[in-house]
C-alpha cells in the first residue's frame, strides 16, 4: 500500500505541471547564472501550481512564471522577467498566500530547504540578462541593449576560460560580448556554441568593470564569431511593424542554420536566409526585401529551391515577402515597391502597355499617341 501511494503523489506532481503551456514548467533551479531572464507564455496559472514561498523570495524548485504572476512581475498574459539567485542564512521570510490567482505553498510543507532563493528584479533590463544557454539556436545573433555595463549587480555573471578563449554557456551574453570586446556599450553579435570544457580557469583581472569567476564542473562553451555578419541572422522578432523594410547584406550562407517554411517562413528563421530561398535576393548580392508579417500560422512546408532546402515546423507565427515584380523595395517615402517606367501596382505587376505610369496621375498610364485605356492596351481607330 505505501508503494502505491508514493507512486501516486509521484505522477500527481508532473501532472499538475502538464496542464500548463509550454515554457511554464520552467523552475528557477533550470537556469544556471545567478542572474537570469525568461520570457513566460500566456496563461501560466490553470490550477494549483507549484510555487513555493512568496510573496517576493521563492525556493529553487518553485515554477518561475507562476511565481512571476503571483508577485505580479509578469501578468497573466505573459512578458519577460528577471530573477536573480541569492544566498541567505536564515531564509528570508517566506509565507503561503493567494494573489492573481496563484496560490503558494508554505515553505514549511515543501520537501526541502535551502539557503538558496530567487527574487524578481525589476532594474535590470530583461535582455542585458540573457545567457547563451537560454536560447536554444546552436548559431544566432543577439542584440545587447546599450549601457549593460551600467548594471554593476551582474558584472560577474561571466565564466571565461583563458587558455580556451571560451564562454560557458551560462555565462550572460552582454557581459561576455563586453569583456571580450565586440561591443563598447550596446550592439549586435554573432553568438556560436560550442564542445565545451570540464573546468573553467578564472580569468587575470577585470575589463571594463566585468570579472569572470571560475567553474569546476563541465558546461557546454561559446565564442562570438567575427566571420559571420549581424544581419545575416536577424529575425522579425525585433520588428514593431507589420510590414518593413530590410536590407540583407552581401555573402549571406545560406546554410548557416535551419530554415522553416517554404513561401511563408517561420518568425525564428533568419530574414535574410528566408529571403535567399525565396529568391528575393542572392547569397552573395544580398539586397532589399520587404518582411510581411503573418501571424498564427498552422503549420510551415519545406522545400529546396534556388538551390537551398528548408524544413517543415508546426504551427507559429510567420512571415512572407512583398514581391516587387518589375520595380525594387524601397522604403521611402513609405515601405513599397519602386516600379520601373512602365509597371505600376503594389507589386509592379501592372503594365502600361503603350505608355508609362504616371505616379503624379496616380493610378493611371500616360499613354503614347494613338492609344488609349488604363493601361494604354486599346489602340484608338
Amino acid at each position: 500500500m505505501f508503494t502505491i501511494v508514493v507512486l501516486v503523489i509521484s505522477l500527481c506532481t508532473p501532472a499538475i505541471d502538464a496542464l500548463q503551456p509550454a515554457g511554464c514548467e520552467k523552475r528557477f533551479q533550470d537556469f544556471g547564472g545567478k542572474v537570469s531572464t525568461f520570457e513566460c507564455p500566456a496563461n501560466c496559472d490553470i490550477g494549483d501550481v507549484y510555487v513555493v514561498g512568496g510573496p517576493d523570495a521563492f525556493q529553487p524548485d518553485s515554477l518561475v512564471c507562476a511565481a512571476a504572476i503571483f508577485t505580479a512581475a509578469a501578468p497573466v498574459s505573459g512578458g519577460k522577467v528577471v530573477f536573480r539567485k541569492q544566498t541567505s542564512n536564515p531564509v528570508p521570510t517566506m509565507e503561503t498566500g493567494s494573489a492573481n490567482g496563484v496560490n503558494t505553498i508554505d515553505p514549511a510543507t515543501a520537501p526541502t530547504t535551502n539557503t538558496v532563493f530567487f527574487a524578481f528584479e525589476d532594474s535590470i533590463p530583461s535582455d542585458c540578462a540573457v545567457a547563451a544557454e537560454d536560447i536554444d539556436q546552436e548559431v544566432f545573433v543577439f542584440n545587447c541593449p546599450a549601457n549593460c555595463e551600467s548594471n554593476t549587480d551582474i558584472r560577474s555573471d561571466l565564466v571565461f576560460d583563458v587558455p580556451k578563449s571560451i564562454f560557458a554557456v551560462q555565462s550572460l551574453i552582454c557581459m561576455a560580448a563586453l569583456y571580450d570586446g565586440k561591443i563598447t556599450t550596446g550592439g549586435d553579435v554573432v553568438v556560436q556554441k560550442q564542445q565545451g570544457i570540464l573546468s573553467y580557469g578564472d580569468a587575470s583581472g577585470s575589463i571594463s568593470g566585468i570579472d569572470p569567476v571560475p567553474l569546476d564542473t563541465y558546461d557546454p562553451a561559446f565564442t562570438f564569431s567575427d566571420t559571420i555578419k549581424p544581419g545575416c541572422l536577424q529575425t522579425m522578432s525585433s520588428q514593431p511593424n507589420p510590414i518593413f523594410f530590410f536590407t540583407c547584406p552581401t555573402d549571406c550562407s545560406p546554410n548557416l542554420v535551419e530554415i522553416v517554411g517554404d513561401g511563408i517562413y517561420n518568425d525564428g528563421t533568419p530574414i535574410c536566409l528566408a529571403a535567399i530561398h525565396d529568391g528575393q535576393i542572392t547569397a552573395a548580392g544580398g539586397g532589399d526585401v520587404i518582411v510581411n508579417k503573418r501571424p498564427g500560422q498552422s503549420g510551415f512546408s519545406g522545400s529546396t529551391r534556388n538551390g537551398v532546402t528548408s524544413i517543415s515546423g508546426g504551427p507559429d507565427d510567420g512571415f512572407d515577402f512583398l514581391d516587387c515584380i518589375n520595380g525594387s523595395p524601397t522604403s521611402s517615402p513609405s515601405v513599397g515597391c519602386s516600379c520601373t517606367a512602365t509597371w505600376f501596382g503594389d507589386a509592379c505587376d501592372i503594365m502600361c502597355v503603350e505608355g508609362n505610369y504616371d505616379a503624379a496621375n496616380n493610378p493611371a498610364c500616360t499613354c503614347n499617341s494613338g492609344w488609349v485605356g488604363p493601361m494604354c492596351n486599346f489602340p484608338l481607330c
